[in-house]
């Protein structure tokens, strides 16, 4: 892929246009052309976070879920203390029905990986209740 001084701005485009005329595969296909160009952004931009929430959307829309888990562990890999990544990841694990583990990537997170803002904090523990809830564990999500 072209790595001139205009490819982000032309890889960001065609990332924002959307799949305009193409399938959802070959959408992932374009996305992952485009992967190293958003590599090259630096961190702050938070360019590569979005390119990957993106990217991992429409693996799920492809119906490639196994490769759209995959790619929702290494955007929390790789960012533990990001709110929506965290909030993403347990979501994926409780919508497959694996609550436990939804509910450890929640602790995991608010425990280890903070601090978060104040109204974030309080969304993933609301998650937490709700996913103990879920599962009429309520006197855990009371605790």
């Amino acid at each position: 892929s072209d790595k001139g001084p205009h490819s982000w701005d032309r890889a960001r485009y065609l990332v924002e246009q959307g799949p305009q005329g193409l399938q959802a595969n070959e959408f992932v296909e374009l996305l992952d052309r485009l992967a190293p160009i958003y590599e090259l952004q630096p961190e702050w931009s938070q360019a590569h976070r979005s390119f990957a929430q993106t990217r991992g959307s429409w693996l799920r829309n492809a119906g490639r879920n196994d490769e759209a888990d995959e790619a929702d562990l290494a955007l929390l890999r790789r960012y533990p203390n990001d709110y929506s990544v965290v909030q993403q990841y347990s979501w994926t694990l409780r919508n497959r029905g694996d609550f436990d583990e939804g509910v450890r990537i929640l602790r995991v997170a608010l425990e280890e990986h903070g601090p978060f803002e104040l109204w974030e904090e309080s969304s993933l523990r609301s998650q937490w209740a709700q996913f103990l809830s879920d599962q009429g564990r309520l006197d855990e999500a009371l605790v």
